[in-house]
C-alpha cells in the first residue's frame, strides 16, 4: 500500500511540473499551431495515436530569451513525463524518418536544452543520472542531453558517458555506447567499443566497423568463428560481426573512398542502411565531391517527393521525403558541410532544431500547443 501510495504522488508531481510550466504562460495569449512538426499530436501523414499525450494550453512565445532556473528545471520535468508516454510505442519504428523518430521521442527538445542552457540542463541530466530512482526512459532523454554536451566539449559529459558505459545494466550501458560513438569521430574510446564488442555486445559491434586495424578484424573473424549456431544470441553476434567485418575491408580497399561515395549516391547495390555510416566515414575522411554527391541525392528526393494529403511539404512534415528514409541525415550533413541550401531546406533545418538559434527556437517549441 506505502509503494502505490508513493508512485501515485510521484505521478501527481510529475503532472503537476507539467502543468505549472504551460499554465505560466497561459496569459500570453494564443499562437498559430503548427499541424505537423511543432506539434506532439499526430501528423496528418499519420493519423494513428501519437504516443504523447495531449494538453490544451495555447500560447505565443515569450520576449525574452532567458528563462529563470525554476522554467527551465519546469521544462525538464515536463519533457521526461512526455517522454514516458512516448517510450511505451515500441512497433514501426524502424521505417521512420529521423526527424519523425526526434520528433515522437523528443529528442529535438531535449538537444535544444542542452545547447540553449548548458550548465543548468547537465546539472539536471546528471541528477538524473545519479540517482537510483528514475526510470530507464527519464534516463535516456539525461543520456541525450549529455551526448549533445559532449559533442559541444563538456569534460564533465563525456566523463559521465563514460561512467555510463561500465553500468550493470545492459540497456543503459548500450545508451552511454552509443553517445559516446555520436561524437567520437576520431575514435578515442574504440579500445571501449571493441572490449565490449568481443564479449559479444550487439550494440558495440556495431559501433566498431569505423577504423580498420589487424586486431579489429581478428577479434571480428574469431567472433564469427565461435558463432555459427542458427539461435539467439549467435546468429545475431555472427550477422553484426560479418556486417562490420564487410565495412572495414571496404574502408580498406583500393577503391574504398569510391564505394563510400556510391553508398552515399544511393544507387549503389549496397544496403541503404549503411548511408548514415557511409556518411560518417567520408566526413571523417574529408572525401572530395562528399557535399556534390549528398546534394544530388537531396534534390533527387526532392523532384520526386509528393506530400501526403494535409502534410505542410518539405519544410514541417515528418513524413520521408521522396520516400528516402534517409533524406534528414543527408540533410543535416550538407548543412554541417556548409552546403547551399534552399529557403525549404533551411526552414526544415530551423523547424526540427538545426542551424538556428536553440533559445529561440527551444522558447517557440515551448509555447507551441501541447
Amino acid at each position: 500500500m506505502t509503494n502505490r501510495i508513493t508512485t501515485v504522488l510521484a505521478v501527481l508531481v510529475a503532472v503537476g511540473a507539467v502543468l505549472l510550466f504551460w499554465l505560466k504562460r497561459a496569459d500570453m495569449g494564443p499562437s498559430r499551431h503548427d499541424r505537423n512538426s511543432d506539434s506532439p499530436l499526430a501528423t496528418p501523414e499519420d493519423p494513428g495515436r501519437d504516443p504523447r499525450p495531449k494538453g490544451t494550453v495555447e500560447q505565443q512565445p515569450p520576449t525574452r530569451a532567458e528563462w529563470t532556473e525554476r522554467e527551465i528545471e519546469d521544462f525538464f520535468t515536463g519533457l521526461l513525463a512526455l517522454h514516458r508516454e512516448a517510450a511505451k510505442q515500441t512497433h514501426g519504428l524502424q521505417n521512420l524518418s529521423r526527424f519523425r523518430l526526434e520528433h515522437i521521442f523528443l529528442s529535438r527538445e531535449a538537444r535544444l536544452l542542452a545547447l540553449a542552457h548548458p550548465l543548468a540542463s547537465g546539472k539536471l541530466a546528471l541528477g538524473v543520472l545519479t540517482s537510483p530512482q528514475p526510470s530507464f526512459e527519464d534516463k535516456q532523454i539525461a543520456i541525450e542531453i549529455m551526448k549533445v554536451l559532449y559533442a559541444a566539449g563538456s569534460k564533465e559529459a563525456e566523463a559521465e558517458l563514460y561512467r555510463l558505459a561500465f553500468e550493470s545494466s545492459e540497456d543503459l550501458s548500450n545508451s552511454a555506447l552509443e553517445a559516446l560513438y555520436h561524437a567520437d569521430i576520431e575514435g578515442a574510446y574504440r579500445a571501449l567499443y571493441l572490449s565490449k564488442a568481443k564479449s559479444g555486445n550487439l550494440t558495440a559491434l556495431s559501433l566498431v566497423a569505423d577504423w580498420p586495424d589487424t586486431t579489429t578484424i581478428s577479434i571480428l573473424e574469431g567472433l564469427i568463428a565461435t558463432n555459427a549456431g542458427a539461435d539467439y544470441p549467435e546468429c545475431s553476434i555472427r550477422g553484426e560481426a560479418r556486417e562490420a567485418l564487410e565495412k572495414l575491408r571496404l574502408l580498406s580497399s583500393a577503391d574504398g573512398d569510391k564505394q563510400l561515395l556510391d553508398i552515399i549516391s544511393g544507387r549503389s547495390g549496397r544496403k541503404d542502411d549503411w548511408t548514415v555510416w557511409a556518411i560518417r566515414a567520408a566526413k571523417r575522411r574529408a572525401l572530395d565531391g562528399l557535399a556534390k554527391q549528398i546534394r544530388e541525392r537531396l534534390d533527387e528526393a526532392e523532384a520526386s517527393h509528393q506530400s501526403l494529403p494535409g502534410s505542410d511539404g518539405l519544410t514541417t512534415s515528418t513524413e520521408r521525403i521522396g520516400n528516402d528514409k534517409y533524406y534528414d541525415d543527408l540533410l543535416v550533413a550538407y548543412a554541417e558541410l556548409k552546403g547551399t541550401l534552399s529557403a525549404e531546406e533551411q526552414t526544415r533545418l530551423r523547424t526540427f532544431g538545426y542551424a538556428c538559434d536553440p533559445r529561440q527556437r527551444l522558447i517557440e517549441l515551448a509555447n507551441k500547443k501541447q
